[in-house]
């Protein structure tokens, strides 16, 4: 397994968001709409902090945008490709203290938060937050394929 340097997990990050958002946008606009509920159309930027990548999502029309440019967004959340992956798992790994063995133990978009996983600040509600997390987690298949053989910390 190999470890990543930034420029190239900067490379995978716009690989996932790019099809990502081309799955999204395929969607019938009832089942957007069902799915990910409305956000407000909040401008949710989200920075990678590994990948020293950003992007903005934006729920807007039955659509998701996405946006490169850093500049007029309401919210910014910073996570980690591992946080991503541990919420689309739905789980993470952790020492249990008794038996000094790890332990899968449930973690949601809410535990990450909760653990200071995710770092917001901005204008919106942890659930515009959520919301745009949880559609990109829905498609984390696209980024564990580019992530094959690599080292995860998490």
């Amino acid at each position: 397994m190999t470890e990543l340097n930034a420029a190239v997990k900067a490379r995978i990050v716009l690989n996932f968001l790019t099809t990502a958002h081309k799955r999204i946008n395929s969607m019938p606009l009832k089942e957007l709409q069902r799915k990910y509920t409305a956000n407000k159309g909040k401008r949710i930027r989200i920075i990678f902090k590994d990948a020293d990548r950003a992007v903005i999502i934006q729920f807007t029309g039955g659509e998701m945008k996405l946006s490169w440019l850093n500049r007029d967004y309401d919210v910014t959340a910073r996570l980690t490709l591992d946080t991503l992956l541990n919420v689309a798992d739905r789980h993470i790994k952790q020492l249990d203290l008794r038996t000094n063995c790890p332990v899968l133990v449930p973690y949601t978009t809410l535990d990450a938060f909760i653990r200071g996983d995710i770092d917001t600040e901005g204008d919106a509600s942890t659930n515009d937050i959520k919301i745009a997390i949880e559609a990109l987690a829905d498609h984390i298949d696209v980024l564990k394929e580019l992530l094959k053989g690599v080292k995860r910390n998490a």
